[in-house]
């Protein structure tokens, strides 16, 4: 803590703000500043941080205003990009928690008819279900088993439905 002022400290500090300091200064606050502790530390740190300064600004020049401008626009739109994707995505993510839980919820009331599907699907290639004369006749066994294949094709539907948006959304 400075209790007291030295005389010549405005003059001083006038004249190295307005870069006059030494050579349009008097012999007067030369020798003062010679013979004065205060004085003298105070031109000391006044021209290191100058020179600290001069030397920052010409060790990291800036690069020109077109790129840093170029490189605001690019930011700019990159975040208004992630803002406009914001509800795509989370639209992607919903689909495929939906379609999942929609997997989850028909395996779970179908475990019983899982392996009867799984025998069906076996035995697929050697029955009678692709002859086209056997397609199309009323038999009472072929109508037990649409309303499981309609369920299973609508569930595989929302399935890859979901799984699609959630690609797209995740893509961009």
């Amino acid at each position: 803590m400075k209790l007291r002022s030295c005389p010549y400290e405005k003059e001083l500090t006038a004249a190295l703000q307005n870069g006059t300091w030494p050579q349009a200064c008097g012999g007067e606050l030369r020798a003062h500043v010679a013979a004065c502790r205060d004085c003298s530390d105070l031109v000391l740190i006044t021209q290191t941080l100058r020179q600290a300064r001069s030397e920052a600004a010409s060790a990291a020049p800036l690069p020109p205003a077109g790129l840093l401008w170029w490189r605001a626009q690019l930011q700019r739109r990159n975040v208004a990009m992630e803002r406009m994707n914001q509800p795509v995505a989370l639209t992607g993510k919903i689909a495929l928690g939906s379609t999942v839980g929609a997997a989850i919820a028909l395996a779970l009331l179908k475990t019983r008819d899982v392996s009867g599907w799984l025998h069906w699907i076996a035995e697929l290639p050697s029955s009678d279900a692709f002859r086209l004369d056997t397609l199309f006749a009323a038999s009472p066994g072929a109508s037990a088993w649409v309303p499981e294949l309609v369920i299973a094709g609508l569930a595989a539907v929302a399935l890859v439905g979901g799984l699609a948006v959630y690609l797209l959304g995740a893509k961009e």
